[in-house]
């Protein structure tokens, strides 16, 4: 059955809004996903579906605040955490994970250095030394994670209504056109679809509104994804709107 969005409100939908950004790519980077760790791990590298422990650490010694960290259990349900950050020191957050959403500042003052979590690796000065172990992490400045995929919670559906894809050129006088992408992985040990290709440059933002809220069953994974781009030096963003019922 297909719902509208008055129809999912009035089912008590939560809503959802995921967004992300990258620092600085390059043509070589893509194709990549959308997250502000791109620059140095360009397709995100998700959780293990068996589950993983996770663990916490930032690269300023002045970090040390509490940070709360929303993902997914081993059963792929929701859960959600919140850890006191010790500065450079590893610590495990409490839990088995299988995916993770969203990590945000939970403190009273700003993030000093860069806040990352990942599985069991070795640090050094708080950076993990691998990147691919990098799960989510905040960056100095924005207090929560930039990350624009988003996984579904088993037993629930994410009614997407709408997203959005720009770019800019860092460069002055610089046209940048790319192809991105809507994937969607419907099962979390079957491969990622794509389900709408855009056209983009930094003088025109691709911005996608559904009459009908688009239905993704959990438990799955959404991914907006950087295809192509003729410019060196570029950050993207991405926003994915929608109700969680």
């Amino acid at each position: 059955m297909a719902y509208t969005y008055s129809d999912l409100q009035s089912k008590g939908a939560e809503l959802v809004r995921q967004f992300g950004s990258t620092n600085s790519i390059n043509s070589s980077d893509v194709p990549c996903d959308i997250w502000s760790y791109a620059d140095q791990q360009s397709s995100y590298a998700f959780i293990d579906n068996s589950g993983e422990d996770l663990y916490i650490s930032s690269s300023s010694a002045l970090d040390t605040m509490e940070i709360k960290v929303i993902g997914l259990d081993v059963d792929f349900a929701p859960q959600t955490q919140t850890i006191t950050l010790e500065g450079q020191t590893k610590k495990q957050i409490s839990g088995t994970w299988t995916r993770i959403n969203k990590i945000i500042n939970n403190g009273s003052s700003d993030v000093a250095g860069v806040v990352y979590v990942y599985t069991d690796v070795s640090v050094s000065g708080g950076e993990p030394e691998t990147s691919s172990a990098v799960k989510s992490l905040i960056e100095n400045g924005f207090n929560e994670s930039l990350c624009a995929m988003y996984s579904v919670p088993v037993g629930k559906t994410f009614y997407a209504t709408s997203y959005h894809f720009s770019c800019d050129a860092k460069n002055n006088n610089t046209t940048v056109n790319s192809t991105v992408s809507f994937d969607v992985r419907f099962d979390p040990d079957k491969v990622f679809r794509t389900q709408e290709i855009m056209a983009l440059s930094n003088h025109c933002p691709a911005i996608i509104m559904l009459d009908t809220p688009f239905p993704i069953i959990g438990p799955a994974d959404i991914t907006p994804h950087v295809r192509s781009l003729s410019s060196n030096d570029v950050e993207f963003h991405s926003v994915i709107e929608g109700l969680l019922l």
